[in-house]
């Protein structure tokens, strides 16, 4: 009765989108994907806007989108002077292609998720509807690619190419493989930037160990910004201190994910950090219990004096964005919180929850079978100072986008990039801020300077929702636990529309077929 009630609202708002729907084959024992038709014109009325540039709230706006693209945005209503006459004349011209009423509704841009990975055997249905139905339009996928391998592109390459034609529910992709383990000194860099550009690849992921030098890191900065392609660096403590992230910034890095090699460039009284003399790398409990605490050992006055502005001011003169993914370390600091969100019982896959439940130190970022109160409580401590960071690198200038790194231990996706959202606003941003960080920084990213900001001659990919985001991220949660008004469970997303190159999509369905994909796979288990 719920999923027909919201269907029923959806309709009632877009007539037309639900019977021009196609359909493809499903998978994963979901419900078929529902492929939305594509309006070449269409209009939103009567919309509050929040453009995402970090203006204020205003409205009631028209938004008119050909092909698209924004083409005008007018008052709904003309503002009129003291005298009665309109303060601006409204231009435009006859409209007759799909209208969208928005009254009573907000409207902003779409979320572009900055770090996201594509990894078997977890359905692509299930990844992209989780996505979309969180208001997420554009992913930055840093080396997932459904088990084809993280440093052979053309598997990833072709679904992209399947996304852009409109054959897939998907967001918007964009392709950052892994760095191979082949290329192994700088002078072979050039040769396989050349050819990946060539094939159409976006960006280059550096992670692997071996290939943390500064040199390689200068080498792959020139390289990708002759191509016009961005450099994500995952920084290895073991690289530290040869690549930190002044080395990595100054080296052409366009993002650095996570929190790695900030907190090394202000030690005091040593360049390297102190660990135990037993510490191992390849030990994922001692490798996040000790990497974190590195915050703790760092002079925080001369990280915020010294290196918060040089950072700052190398992103507002370059190409450098922050990019925290905050989310993915959060159950280091209250795993109980973060094994036990009320939605993973709904939405996660049962095997996924299975694993994620069940200790086993052999996994990536399988640490709880022994993470201690002392260690949650360094952990606390570790994000006070590093949302400190985060927060004066920010009001200095500096660029910061929103990644979730979802499809670990409890990250579903598209949960958790709102909980990002959150912990932005946690760590001191305005809510503003936040919502510019999570679109205009995050086509900044993606190099899209005509995307993220809801304006004439923009992409118009846009999330339409009852409620204002700017008063509470919860909104943008796919039925979150408690609907305000009634007190009782949430029975329909809050986000009325998620639309995406002219496309439109109902997040209740998409979560609908999320659900399907689920019970199929708890039946299929025997549960």
């Amino acid at each position: 009765m719920a999923r027909l009630v919201a269907t029923m609202l959806f309709a009632a708002m877009f007539p037309s989108a639900l019977a021009l729907a196609q359909t493809e084959p499903g998978e994963g024992g979901g419900a078929p994907v529902q492929v939305a038709p594509q309006h070449s014109d269409m209009v939103v009325r009567n919309a509050m806007l929040i453009d995402g540039s970090g203006a204020p709230l205003r409205g009631k706006v028209d938004i008119y989108v050909r092909g698209g693209i924004i083409t005008e945005i007018r008052d709904s209503t003309p503002i009129l002077s003291s005298t009665g006459l309109a303060l601006e004349k409204q231009g435009g011209t006859d409209f007759d292609g799909f209208t969208i009423d928005a009254e009573g509704r907000f409207v902003m841009p779409g979320i572009i998720d900055t770090h996201a990975h594509l990894y078997p055997p977890t359905p692509r249905a299930f990844i992209y509807k989780l996505f979309l139905a969180h208001g997420v339009t554009s992913l930055r996928n840093l080396d997932g690619n459904f088990g084809e391998g993280t440093t052979v592109p053309e598997g990833i390459l072709s679904e992209k190419k399947r996304i852009a034609a409109g054959q897939v529910v998907a967001p918007r992709m964009w392709v950052y493989p892994f760095l191979p383990d082949s290329v192994r000194t700088a002078d072979q860099v050039p040769a396989l930037v050349k050819r990946w550009h060539e094939l159409g690849v976006d960006g280059i992921k550096l992670v692997r160990v071996g290939n943390q030098y500064p040199d390689m890191v200068r080498a792959l900065g020139r390289e990708t910004e002759r191509y016009g392609m961005g450099l994500a660096i995952h920084i290895p403590q073991s690289a530290s201190p040869g690549v930190n992230a002044l080395v990595a910034v100054n080296g052409g890095a366009t993002t650095i994910e996570h929190h790695y090699g900030y907190p090394e460039l202000a030690l005091p009284h040593t360049t390297i950090p102190v660990m135990p003399l037993s510490y191992n790398y390849d030990d994922e409990r001692q490798r996040f219990r000790e990497t974190l605490a590195i915050w703790n050992q760092t002079d925080m006055d001369r990280l915020l004096s010294e290196v918060a502005p040089e950072l700052a001011q190398a992103s507002r003169d370059g190409r450098f964005t922050m990019n925290p993914t905050m989310v993915v370390y959060e159950k280091q600091r209250d795993f109980t919180r973060a094994a036990n969100v009320p939605w993973l019982d709904r939405y996660a896959r049962p095997g996924d929850l299975h694993r994620w439940r069940t200790p086993d130190p052999s996994r990536h970022g399988a640490i709880f079978d022994r993470w201690t109160s002392n260690d949650e409580a360094s952990a606390a401590q570790a994000y006070r100072n590093w949302m400190r960071f985060i927060r004066e690198y920010v009001w200095q200038g500096g660029h910061v986008s929103v990644g979730s790194d979802s499809g670990g231990p409890f990250q579903l996706y598209g949960f958790q990039t709102v909980r990002e959202l959150e912990l932005l606003l946690e760590a001191g941003l305005t809510p503003l801020e936040v919502v510019r960080a999570a679109t205009q920084n995050g086509a900044r990213v993606l190099q899209q300077p005509r995307m993220g900001v809801l304006r004439p001659g923009f992409v118009a990919d846009m999330v339409i929702l009852d409620e204002n985001p700017l008063e509470d991220f919860k909104v943008l949660i796919g039925r979150g636990p408690v609907d305000k008004a009634t007190g009782q469970p949430q029975r329909r997303s809050r986000i009325r529309a998620v639309i995406v190159d002219g496309r439109i999509y109902d997040p209740d369905r998409l979560l609908a077929d999320v659900e399907n994909i689920v019970s199929a796979e708890r039946r299929g288990d025997g549960s």
